[in-house]
C-alpha cells in the first residue's frame, strides 16, 4: 500500500470518528494530574460542555452536552484528554 493510500484511509477513519453519533460507547476522560487547566479545550468545545476553573483547580465535562467531536482532544497541548470506555 502506498503512503498516499494509507493517509487517505487514515483521514477517512479519523473523520468518521469525529462525526460519530452521541450513542458512542466512550466518553472524554481527563488525566487531571497532567492537565494544565489552560482552558483551550473549553474554548474549542462547540457544545459548551467543558468548564475549566484555574482558580478552583477544576475541570468538568457535561457528558450530556458533549457531542463527541473530539475537538478538545485535538486542541489539548498537555495531551491529557483521551477517549475512555463507558
Amino acid at each position: 500500500m502506498s503512503p498516499e493510500v494509507g493517509m487517505e484511509i487514515g483521514k477517512f477513519v479519523f473523520f468518521e470518528l469525529l462525526n460519530s453519533n452521541r450513542s458512542a460507547k466512550w466518553r472524554i476522560g481527563n488525566n487531571i494530574n497532567e492537565c494544565q487547566l489552560c482552558g483551550k479545550c473549553q474554548s474549542v468545545c462547540p457544545s459548551d460542555a467543558i468548564s475549566v476553573s484555574r482558580h478552583n483547580r477544576t475541570w468538568t465535562l457535561n457528558n450530556r452536552r458533549c457531542d463527541k467531536c473530539l475537538q478538545c482532544v485535538l486542541k489539548c497541548s498537555a495531551r491529557c484528554l483521551t477517549q475512555v470506555s463507558r
